[in-house]
């Protein structure tokens, strides 16, 4: 797996020599008009930057499907993974699975609204967390780290902002609460490492204006 991980970083960045399409069908991936996986049980497929790696969510066996994401969820780790592999469907690793937990921000049982940043190093994804809110986690493909990055739903990384001082920021949608009474839900900047730049607004239009 470390050895995928190195092939990713060293190949991010750099364009495919061909425009190459990712989708799913029957539950497999395909790149172009190539099969890459079997199984049937493959979907929501990301080419990475480099345009010659697809990460991709694979679901269990029927029998091990989880029920619900909440943290006392007893159901098996295993029901739900995140993979990559390259565009041929060679050297395939595992990079996440999903897990219950005793906190709402350490389960993982979905990994939606998946995204990379300009280096291909850096791979966010979304997964239901609170009753409110989910939950934004990270995972660094150069060491194998996933943790939990901020709450809220991902929205958009910033990863080929013309703003250079945006680049691989990152938009998340959270709820948060008036301090004489009721709630909103907004969007919000927040960098790399973690830390709230400032608001976006009720949308992302002005982002995606500056950051097309």
């Amino acid at each position: 797996m470390r050895l995928l991980w190195c092939v990713v970083l060293v190949l991010a960045g750099l364009p495919s020599a061909f425009a190459e399409t990712v989708s799913v069908k029957d539950g497999n991936i395909f790149v172009d008009s190539r099969q890459i996986t079997g199984g049937g049980r493959d979907s929501d497929p990301l080419l990475a930057p480099d345009g010659r790696h697809v990460v991709f969510t694979r679901s269990g066996p029927p029998s091990s499907a989880m029920d619900n994401c909440s943290p006392d969820s007893k159901k098996p780790a295993n029901a739900i993974s995140l993979w990559i592999a390259d565009d041929s469907g060679a050297h395939a690793a595992m990079l996440a699975v999903g897990h219950a937990a005793d906190k709402p921000e350490d389960a993982i049982c979905a990994f939606n609204n998946k995204a990379f940043d300009s280096s291909g190093r850096r791979l966010y994804f979304s997964t239901p967390a609170w009753a409110t809110s989910g939950a934004t986690h990270v995972i660094d493909l150069g060491t194998g780290q996933q943790q939990f990055f901020v709450a809220g739903d991902l929205a958009k990384v910033l990863a080929s902002c013309s703003d250079d001082q945006h680049v691989d920021d990152v938009i998340v949608s959270q709820h948060r609460y008036f301090v004489f009474g009721g709630s909103y839900d907004w969007y919000w900047l927040f960098g790399p490492d973690g830390k709230e730049i400032g608001p976006v607004g009720e949308s992302t239009a002005m982002a995606d204006d500056q950051c097309k």
